[in-house]
């Protein structure tokens, strides 16, 4: 019996380059016994990319709008409309007010513009420092002195040489109140009139 001939399938395979560096060894699972990179080190390159941004941040000049604003203030503050909550000082801004052009920097974001001094001389334990801040929203001033539990809020223009507004004392409990139709409505927070006269700044301490 004759078998017709049959031809054998091959595969012709390119050459395949010789590598120009060793090769990973790997094991019969395939993990590679290359060194890997440990989280620590991800870790301290990504806080050093914010250290960077925020010395980028804090190196540049601050608007000229806040530069007109910025310097030493007397604070006078008026009757309060409404019983705050809160004991002094959480509410009480400071005599005098010092409005800084250095950001504050809160993960290489700048939150606002450094305030002294703070009203707060401690930290509830466990609670993170909440530096006071102030911004230019368009043509008002907004300071904030805050614990995360209670503070106060300043909202002033220019006036002159001075800066006028209210102030509104705040907590983080939201005070509510049952109208007689039945609804709901959030009272609102104990404010006051306040007039900022501008003065000299103090001279810094020497070293």
């Amino acid at each position: 019996m004759v078998v017709p001939w049959r031809a054998q399938d091959l595969v012709h395979c390119p050459l395949r380059r010789q590598a120009r560096r060793p090769q990973l060894k790997r094991d019969p699972l395939g993990r590679s016994h290359a060194p890997m990179i440990s989280r620590s080190s991800h870790l301290a390159r990504a806080m050093l990319a914010l250290l960077l941004v925020a010395t980028v941040h804090a190196c540049q000049p601050a608007p000229p709008a806040v530069r007109r604003i910025a310097g030493c203030y007397e604070v006078a503050v008026g009757a309060w409309n409404r019983e705050a909550l809160v004991p002094p000082p959480s509410y009480v801004p400071p005599d005098t007010v010092w409005l800084h052009t250095a950001p504050v920097m809160d993960q290489a974001v700048a939150v606002g513009y450094e305030v002294g001094p703070n009203i707060f001389e401690w930290e509830p334990p466990g609670h993170r420092d909440i530096p006071p801040t102030w911004q230019l929203i368009g043509d008002t001033a907004r300071i904030i002195w805050s614990n995360g539990f209670a503070g106060v809020r300043l909202f002033v223009v220019t006036t002159g040489s001075r800066l006028t507004g209210r102030a509104e004392a705040f907590t983080d409990v939201v005070r509510q109140e049952q109208l007689p139709n039945g609804t709901v409505r959030q009272l609102p927070w104990p404010t006051a009139r306040i007039r900022m006269r501008r003065v000299k700044c103090p001279k810094p301490a020497s070293a």
